[in-house]
């Protein structure tokens, strides 16, 4: 299960994906994935059956359509595949498959645009989707890196999203580059924020450190701070700003819970006993909640 999304009316769709027998309360008898609808009291309203193994969290676009990737990551040679649901259960279209452009990676969730354009990293390209067919309206390239990703959309609709160590700033309309900002050092980056004034954060994980970037919506680096860990996800902002961030120990198989100001200063810290490096959630009171994985002692 890769995580879930909600309704406006509060119901909650799924992708489901199991290498043995699905749960009992779907009631069938199908070895691979599941896209489901369930209400917020814990009935299962519909469920459809997809013969892969491993899906991503749906992506709901308003009024009525849900879109997903599902993939067999048990051989290289397979391609993932994209599908789009009504909220009802109705298939829409897909399978979506587009060799060359898609591969067997379906770890990210596809990213929506202001004009409904579907925006999905699938590996070696970021792809631009017509959300009525799924037909390819841009790819661009990785350049060789591997692209794994979400990309976040500005309030202008520039594209941004983080490939290796760098954050790319793509035109929404062609895919063409804006700009580049590098990492101090090679390494990794997972994936960007957008606060509400624009500024694009960024969690790198470094050769020597692991720093938290903001980046203004012209491309200038205006802070660098590292943070006490490895970041596994981009930051989560609050209302206010505020970022927040759970990173993993270098030395141990702690966690840290990590805030910080708008400006960089660091807030605070909190040991995380047995966890990792997870998103941080916040609901509409501010309140926080972080994922602890019940693998890990403590």
């Amino acid at each position: 299960q890769q995580g879930v999304t909600v309704g406006p009316e509060g119901e909650i769709y799924v992708g489901w994906g199991f290498k043995g027998f699905p749960p009992p309360f779907i009631g069938m008898d199908h070895l691979g994935t599941y896209i489901s609808r369930v209400t917020s009291d814990g009935e299962v309203q519909w469920s459809r059956p997809i013969l892969d193994l491993y899906s991503t969290c749906p992506t709901l676009a308003l009024p009525d359509h849900l879109y997903f990737a599902v993939g067999d990551f048990a051989f290289h040679f397979s391609q993932s595949r994209l599908y789009a649901y009504s909220r009802h259960g109705h298939l829409v279209w897909g399978p979506r498959q587009n060799p060359p452009f898609f591969s067997d990676y379906v770890y990210c969730y596809l990213t929506v645009g202001a004009d409904g354009t579907l925006f999905y990293p699938d590996g070696s390209y970021l792809l631009a989707l017509n959300p009525i067919d799924g037909s390819v309206k841009w790819r661009q390239s990785a350049q060789g890196w591997f692209l794994s990703q979400s990309p976040s959309i500005g309030q202008d609709g520039t594209v941004y999203v983080g490939v290796d160590s760098e954050v790319w700033a793509l035109d929404p309309a062609d895919g063409s580059f804006r700009w580049i900002v590098e990492g101090a050092s090679r390494g990794n980056i997972t994936g960007t924020s957008i606060g509400l004034d624009g500024t694009i954060y960024a969690a790198f994980i470094l050769r020597d450190e692991d720093v938290l970037t903001a980046i203004s919506p012209d491309g200038q680096v205006r802070w660098q701070t590292p943070t006490g860990g490895s970041p596994g996800f981009p930051p989560s902002i609050d209302r206010s700003g505020r970022l927040y961030l759970q990173t993993s120990s270098r030395k141990t198989n702690g966690a840290m819970l990590e805030s910080f100001d708008p400006d960089g200063a660091r807030r605070w810290q909190i040991d995380i006993t047995g966890g990792g490096a997870e998103p941080v959630v916040i609901d509409g009171r501010n309140q926080l909640y972080v994922i602890v994985p019940d693998f890990y002692p403590g």
